[in-house]
């Protein structure tokens, strides 16, 4: 019998917690449920307190974000000789056989790191983001084979699948470790992905089993300006440095000095256009891409190592 633990991070999921844990609960694989609470301020707590007592509920004093909340799990579930981790959002929910056909993939080929099932909406569609990530040369026919019913392979390979239901090998786990903490929030997964990759794991699809995925947002009540400057600086630096210089691939000085060359160019434009909220964005990006430097260069040679990185703190202080 496999020793399997499903992590969920949440953060004011009141709407959906109940759902996704009852989906766990009926999974024909059962498993020790770890919850870590960002602190949420909506009855998450309380859901999971009268209705879970047995899962293992973690509470955060501070919303820690995707990555370094899941590594908490991760650590717990690793330290236990976990044979298997599945990570599931607050607002997702899985098929009886679910964690069951992903684990008898694994079984079949074993340089899968991680393996994910179809995402799909609520109602039943094809989940867009998810089938953005695979209308690609990897996958040429999946849409159409879906729709009329002729797919018949249950494991497609593919580069990155985002972390919304991932099921990780223990070997990767081991290999890998958890998610780098440098990531302030989104830009993990793919992160993960790479690393995974660099070392010789496959990502991968099962194609005959789903996970349904609301993608409940939540709203910042932040001014608007403020909002600007959260959304930019995050999403410039996730999405465009750090997916670029934390490439295990890539020649780091080289890019490092393009990419603050670019800011600053991005800085006088703004400047010649008046556009003085993206003077400051990008001035404040600049600063915390220097800032950042150093850690972003120890984290590239922690993930060329093959060891559970980011889960021991003897590996990196986090």
């Amino acid at each position: 019998m496999f020793k399997v633990y499903s992590i969920i991070v949440t953060f004011n999921g009141a709407s959906w917690i109940d759902k996704c844990l009852y989906s766990l609960k009926c999974s024909s694989i059962q498993t020790k449920i770890i919850i870590i609470d960002n602190n949420s301020s909506d009855n998450t707590q309380a859901i999971i307190r009268d209705k879970y007592p047995d899962v293992n509920l973690i509470q955060s004093s501070k919303n820690l974000g995707f990555g370094k909340a899941n590594n908490i799990g991760l650590k717990q579930a690793f330290n236990e000789s976990a044979d298997y981790v599945f990570l599931l959002n607050q607002d997702a929910w899985i098929e009886t056989n679910t964690i069951e056909k992903l684990i008898n993939i694994t079984l079949s080929n074993e340089n899968i790191g991680v393996l994910a099932p179809l995402n799909f909406s609520p109602g039943g569609d094809l989940e867009q983001y998810f089938q953005s990530q695979i209308t690609d040369e990897n996958f040429p026919n999946i849409i159409s084979d879906l729709f009329v019913g002729s797919l018949k392979e249950y494991y497609r390979g593919t580069f990155f699948i985002n972390a919304s239901c991932w099921l990780m090998t223990k070997k990767c786990l081991g290999n890998i470790g958890g998610f780098d903490p440098i990531f302030d929030h989104y830009g993990e997964d793919v992160d993960y992905c790479k690393r995974a990759i660099y070392h010789n794991f496959e990502i991968g699809i099962c194609t005959k089993t789903r996970v349904y995925h609301a993608r409940d947002n939540y709203t910042s009540k932040a001014g608007n300006f403020q909002r600007l400057l959260l959304s930019n600086v995050r999403g410039y630096l996730n999405n465009k440095l750090l997916f670029h210089l934390k490439d295990l691939n890539i020649n780091f000085l080289s890019h490092f000095i393009f990419e603050s060359i670019t800011i600053l160019f991005l800085i006088f434009k703004s400047l010649i256009k008046l556009s003085f909220n993206y003077v400051v964005i990008y001035i404040i990006i600049f600063l915390k891409l220097q800032m950042l430097l150093p850690k972003i260069w120890l984290n590239r040679r922690i993930c060329r190592l093959k060891q559970p990185s980011f889960l021991k703190k003897s590996i990196f202080n986090e």
